[in-house]
């Protein structure tokens, strides 16, 4: 190797090593005001320490539809090589009281995988961004062992969701309990099969949908019990066909 090219490969290994060397002690604190600069906002951190590959904040928050979402305390952990392959690769866990989240997030350009995501979240936090006249109370639960997302809509997704202690108030206070559902792709399909755990209604059916099309489809079957609120008993006929064993079907499908 001539001594031309030899400096020129030593020139580059420096520069490289200097860049490392800046970047893995980049503030973590530069990179979300960064952050919120270009997101115009929506995305806000206070008390930020640590690193952009290793950090944690006592907020992050996250503004939507003039509402603001708080994750609460947050620390993650981000890769540095699959930055080179122009991916990203985070692990992060983030606690605001009951509200607990946990993923490791691999995206590319037109690819996210969420896997090993924990998610438990009050109600009335995600009701706050879809307004509804009711007052809806209780908790959810979700599980996704894996979940892969592209500019198609979903690919893939495993895991299981449950809707702990629910309950509404319309007029007066109403009990509905706990369900659950497993969720799988049906085809190109998202689909949940449903099931009552501590529940005032026996729940079993399915319902799927592709967002892409914009399409949907339920069909499920929902039997009374001396749990169910005389409101309910009522409603249901509205709702769904009574069945010979006096059971309701709700079976529904279209295009949003």
């Amino acid at each position: 190797m001539s001594n031309t090219r030899r400096t020129i490969v030593i020139i580059i290994a420096a520069l490289l090593v200097f860049s490392g060397f800046i970047l893995a002690r980049f503030p973590a604190s530069h990179a979300l005001a960064l952050a919120s600069r270009f997101s115009q906002g929506m995305l806000t951190a206070n008390n930020v320490s640590g690193t952009v590959w290793q950090g944690k904040a006592d907020n992050i928050y996250l503004s939507y539809f003039n509402q603001t979402l708080d994750f609460g305390r947050t620390q993650w952990r981000l890769a540095f090589w699959p930055l080179l392959l122009a991916k990203l690769d985070l692990a992060l866990e983030a606690k605001n009281g009951k509200q607990h989240i946990q993923t490791h997030a691999v995206a590319s350009s037109n690819r996210l995988q969420l896997k090993d995501t924990q998610i438990t979240m009050d109600v009335a936090r995600l009701m706050q961004f879809y307004p509804v006249p009711i007052d809806v109370r209780g908790s959810i639960e979700l599980l996704l062992q894996d979940a892969r997302l592209t500019d198609n809509g979903v690919e893939q997704i495993a895991g299981n969701i449950v809707f702990k202690e629910m309950a509404f108030t319309f007029q007066k206070a109403i009990d509905l309990g706990s369900y659950g559902a497993r969720l799988s792709m049906d085809g190109d399909d998202v689909k949940a099969d449903f099931s009552d755990l501590d529940a005032s209604m026996v729940v079993t059916g399915y319902a799927k949908g592709n967002v892409t099309p914009g399409r949907y489809e339920t069909d499920m079957t929902i039997k009374i019990t001396e749990k169910t609120d005389d409101w309910i008993i009522q409603s249901l006929p509205m709702l769904a066909k009574q069945q010979e064993d006096g059971s309701f079907r709700l079976q529904q499908s279209g295009h949003f």
